[in-house]
């Protein structure tokens, strides 16, 4: 992509933070403790209740952990698609990744907003009980955004790979030993991933401190395959209360330590922090932490990463659920619950959807004489479906999807753009009630054309260049060009005015008869004499 066409894009970035943002892809990831079945309620009221504030869940992915067995999954599946509640972006349309039952991660996602492309990997290099061993395997999924073309490197433009990972408890040195390999596996396969992938790793890590091993080989190393933590908030997490507003364990009522960690986490690829198509929605330069440690609230504008639930209150004690001013103490006594006694809250980000590109590849002119100049008309649109990424049940705003960069390059002489060739930009249209029918965002460009003096056929190819999911559009430009109109002076009537008919002509003025050869009478007045002489001399001097 070309990144000169990003600069406006990374601009807006700001600008188009959750809560404000009401259209994005939302990412979250869970430990949903041991579940095997139950907890319905508990977790419907977590996922898709409204907040006092206004604010709901409502995640598109769901990377989970502790999933016990595929009837596990299925029984979470459908928990998902069972909210009775109708009010909330979409439809209950929760499909979920094939699951052996072999590893206790599972994922989740909304068919409508995504579809998985690949099979599950699982990577389980080193998996087992030894000193050195991560206790559990990863997963590794691929998914692209629903009804965007595919890209022509796996993982890139439309598509993101999701990790999924419980790495060992405890922090003992043996238990960071046994992290420590499975931070290694996971490079060792996002290393291997086409460069400019997106890929997001979320997981119960269990790490207490940004400066262990296991964390510093994911944020560590070759830019190809690294992670980042989006909201840039190094440090000992453990029991250090002045990072409680990113605490994610424990947030039981009543439970053993109270909520004073932050172990579960989503990391990123740098394709996803560049500022142009899938992208974080957030200041990845920004620390999260400090700024919502100095304005005393968890709501940063700067971020729309959130530990959901956790509106920075509590430190080493129950979760703050009456008067909770994140999420209302409705959806944080579900939180805790859905915790049971030693669980954790769901972490989320949102990001950006890259835009969408159509235009004729065909501009046909038709028949054009040789040597004119006419217009034809070339319309490109921005067609990426705002409704299908609305949050808001009833409107389609625009702040989570990228605007449309774009230009023409190669070309012909014969041809050019009324107005330049780019780039242009060219944003989604917000819907302020979603209509029937999608209405998209659309310019029409004006292509002047010369055609060349020779008749025949004329065809030529330019490019439309853009950040959208087809990166480079080839545009087919075609015209049949017939002979230019010939004076008088073509006796013949071959398209051109030659000696051919000026001997013709002497011919047919020596007959001096207009009923045995009448291609003399030039002026068509039943006579050959001078004045037909003077006509077809004038005439063989204009030409064609």
């Amino acid at each position: 992509m070309n990144r000169t066409l990003n600069c406006t894009a990374a601009a807006l970035a700001l600008s188009a933070i959750a809560p404000v943002a009401s259209a994005q892809v939302r990412v979250a990831t869970w430990n949903v403790t041991t579940y095997s079945s139950g907890r319905i309620a508990e977790f419907q009221t977590a996922f898709f209740a409204q907040a006092p504030n206004g604010l709901q869940f409502w995640p598109d992915v769901i990377i989970a952990q502790e999933m016990q067995g595929t009837t596990a999954a299925t029984n979470f599946r459908n928990l998902l698609n069972t909210y009775s509640d109708a009010r909330g972006p979409g439809p209950r349309d929760y499909a979920m990744a094939p699951n052996s039952g072999a590893t206790e991660n599972a994922m989740f996602y909304r068919t409508s907003r995504v579809q998985l492309v690949g099979p599950v990997v699982t990577l389980s290099t080193g998996t087992g009980s030894c000193a050195t061993c991560p206790p559990r395997d990863n997963d590794r999924y691929l998914v692209r955004l629903t009804g965007y073309n595919a890209p022509s490197v796996p993982g890139t433009g439309p598509e993101l790979y999701l990790y999924s990972a419980h790495m060992k408890a405890g922090s003992t040195t043996a238990d960071q030993a046994r992290r420590t390999p499975e931070s290694v596996r996971l490079r060792n396969d996002t290393n291997a991933l086409p460069a400019n992938a997106n890929f997001i790793l979320g997981g119960d890590f269990n790490i207490q401190s940004s400066g262990q091993t296991a964390y510093q080989n994911l944020i560590g190393g070759a830019l190809i395959g690294r992670f980042f933590d989006p909201i840039n908030t190094p440090g000992s997490w453990n029991n250090n209360c002045s990072f409680k507003w990113v605490f994610t364990q424990d947030p039981a009522v009543s439970s053993s330590g109270g909520i004073d960690d932050r172990l579960d986490f989503l990391l990123i690829s740098d394709a996803l922090k560049n500022g142009g198509g899938l992208d974080y929605i957030g200041d990845t330069t920004a620390n999260y932490n400090a700024w919502c440690a100095a304005n005393n609230t968890w709501d940063n504008p700067q971020h729309s990463y959130r530990s959901w639930g956790n509106d920075g209150f509590i430190c080493n004690g129950d979760m703050r659920i009456t008067g909770n001013s994140m999420v209302g103490p409705v959806i944080a006594q579900a939180l805790a619950a859905s915790a049971l006694s030693t669980g954790h809250l769901p972490v989320y980000l949102d990001l950006r959807v890259p835009p969408r590109v159509t235009t004729p590849t065909v501009v046909n002119l038709g028949s054009i004489t040789a040597g004119t100049q006419t217009t034809a008309t070339l319309t490109v649109t921005n067609n990426t479906d705002v409704r299908t990424f609305a949050r808001n049940p009833t409107t389609a705003a625009t702040a989570g999807i990228e605007s449309l960069n774009y230009s023409f390059t190669g070309l012909p002489p014969e041809l050019s753009l009324t107005g330049g060739n780019g780039p242009f930009v060219l944003a989604p249209l917000n819907q302020p009630a979603l209509p029937a029918a999608q209405v998209f965002s659309a310019r029409t460009h004006t292509l002047n054309f010369t055609a060349p003096s020779t008749a025949g056929s004329f065809m030529r190819a330019f490019t439309l260049s853009s950040n959208g999911d087809s990166p480079a559009i080839s545009i087919l430009f075609t015209a049949t060009i017939t002979p230019a109109a010939c004076s008088a002076a073509d006796i013949n009537a071959d398209g051109t005015v030659d000696g051919t008919d000026f001997i013709s002509f002497i011919n047919s003025f020596g007959i001096g008869d207009p009923i045995v050869d009448a291609a003399a009478d030039v002026n068509n007045d039943g006579t050959i004499d001078g004045s037909d002489f003077i006509e077809f001399i004038n005439a063989f001097a204009i030409g064609c």
